[in-house]
């Protein structure tokens, strides 16, 4: 059903790209890869409370607006994962002024994505990036995180 509501959608402020092997699209992943990588994005999904389908595609843009200057402020400590660091902060950022991230955020399922040769994972890598998603909800999500304070610096 159409939404009958008369209310407009917020602006959208961030499009992040979609790694879906949909019919008519030309994406190739190695299957491995596909297959840890959603199991990755389930748990960035819950960690995050939305639900976002690739959180780790490089494909992203951003509107340029306080949230996201709080967000950027302060160097990121999560390593590769630090996309889903970054989600964290906004999210906290959105919150703090009433506002929800997952209404400003579409997702755009790329027409073609192909994996580069070489890019690999290691154990080690993979072992980091769970310790990094707790890391996130430790300091972001838990009971323990700190409450969240707009950093002082604005360099964008």
């Amino acid at each position: 059903p159409a939404d009958s509501s008369s209310e407009a959608p917020p602006p959208l402020e961030m499009v992040f790209g979609a790694r879906v092997g949909l019919l008519g699209r030309d994406v190739t992943r190695r299957m491995s890869r596909h297959y840890l990588g959603r199991i990755f994005a389930t748990l960035a999904s819950l960690l995050l409370g939305m639900p976002i389908y690739d959180t780790q595609c490089g494909a992203k843009l951003f509107r340029v607006t306080p949230e996201l200057r709080e967000a950027v402020a302060e160097p990121f400590r999560a390593g590769w994962i630090f996309d889903v660091e970054l989600l964290a902060r906004l999210s906290r950022a959105y919150a703090a002024r009433g506002r929800r991230l997952r209404d400003v955020i579409f997702e755009y399922p790329l027409h073609r994505w192909h994996d580069l040769p070489g890019s690999k994972l290691g154990f080690g890598a993979k072992v980091g990036a769970l310790q990094g998603l707790a890391q996130i909800w430790y300091e972001h999500f838990s009971p323990w995180a700190s409450p969240w304070q707009a950093s002082g610096r604005s360099e964008l």
